[in-house]
């Protein structure tokens, strides 16, 4: 688990299934930042919220955090209900990610709304891709590939059961 992250895909493992008792660990999907302020000042600038060679002033870096979050859920028409956040992440190749969604949830955006948001987001930073990280307050690292045991046909099995019954 740790040694394949970031994933593109979320692998099945990693889906939470509450009729069989699966609770994986707590993935985040979103756009990797860069380490610290400058991953958050990267995003200013880029929304527009920051001049070129200016910086985030002390004591400002909340205020300018909200500002940038704000002007990207206006460019992606997200309603009050839907929200983007920044969250740490445990990850070899980021220490934050501009959140879409978390496995344990539907998300911060509305499904059919996600392909426009990462679309507007995409095109504001160059070269990034929504990737899937760990949650930063992993506790078990003992864990390290979290697979429900068994074979294909588990996973045979664990597809048929997570699909959405008829009504």
């Amino acid at each position: 688990m740790t040694k394949n992250e970031p994933f593109k895909e979320l692998p099945w493992q990693y889906i939470p299934e509450p009729k069989i008792g699966h609770y994986p660990p707590v993935f985040i999907y979103g756009f990797p930042l860069d380490d610290g302020v400058s991953g958050i000042e990267q995003l200013a600038r880029s929304a527009g919220i920051l001049k070129p060679q200016e910086t985030i002033p002390p004591r400002g870096l909340d205020h300018i955090l909200s500002q940038t979050l704000k002007h990207f859920e206006k460019k992606c028409n997200l309603s009050q209900e839907e929200f983007l956040a920044v969250d740490g992440c445990y990850s070899k190749t980021a220490s934050y990610v501009l959140t879409l969604a978390k496995n344990y949830n539907v998300g911060h955006i509305a499904p059919k709304k996600l392909d426009h948001v990462i679309e507007v987001i995409g095109s504001y930073l160059p070269g990034r891709e929504p990737q899937w990280f760990l949650d930063p307050d992993i506790v078990d690292m003992e864990y390290q590939n979290f697979e429900i045991p068994g074979s294909s046909f588990h996973h045979s099995l664990w597809r048929l059961l997570a699909r959405p019954s008829p009504c």
